[in-house]
């Protein structure tokens, strides 16, 4: 007798082993995690002083966006502490298993001593994204419209790469979410 899996159980599924710890990735909970962002909008920008805020051990050292514009904006945002700090000031974190609370002076020496992003790392255009996850990233935040996410992820997971930012919908489209989680089962 078949059994029927709703589509958010099975995206959670297929997201499960995907989930970023720098002890798993690395081996060791102090080693720097190196990070690449593909997208690098608002949302993509976000989404990167989140995963830095949170943990100390992770550097930007890759950026991949089809426009020029936005990656540059994004970097000297970053580089300067300057974009999206706000957000997280206050935030709590486990830090040696206490609770500590974010300052924004914390964060933004996490930002300018944590985004490392050379030039021959910065990637520009539809195939930036490929040449991002060429580089020596251990975790790639893929934070798209939700239409180019599908590609991209089956892209990072054929890399062996770890995958941060499908908390988003992939597509509505039955082929391209097909295609998603299909590639969702394939890791192993």
């Amino acid at each position: 007798m078949p059994t029927t899996t709703s589509r958010r159980a099975a995206l959670r599924a297929a997201a499960a082993p995907l989930i970023v710890r720098p002890q798993l990735v690395r081996g060791a909970g102090k080693e720097k995690v190196r990070a690449g962002l593909v997208g690098c909008g608002g949302r993509g920008t976000a989404a990167i002083v989140e995963l830095m805020a949170a943990n100390e051990n992770v550097e930007l050292v890759a950026m991949a966006d089809v426009f020029e514009d936005k990656l540059e904006t994004s970097l000297r945002g970053l580089r300067e502490g300057k974009t999206r700090v706000n957000n997280y000031v206050g935030g709590t974190i486990l830090r040696d298993g206490k609770p500590h609370k974010l300052t924004k002076e914390e964060i933004v020496e996490r930002l300018i001593n944590g985004v490392k992003v050379a030039p021959d790392h910065r990637f520009v255009g539809q195939d930036a994204y490929r040449k991002l996850l060429q580089t020596e990233i251990d975790v790639v935040l893929l934070i798209t419209p939700p239409g180019h996410r599908p590609p991209h992820f089956e892209a990072a997971v054929e890399a062996r790469k770890h995958v941060r930012g499908l908390n988003r919908r992939i597509r509505p489209e039955g082929q391209r979410r097909s295609r998603a989680l299909q590639t969702g089962e394939g890791i192993g």
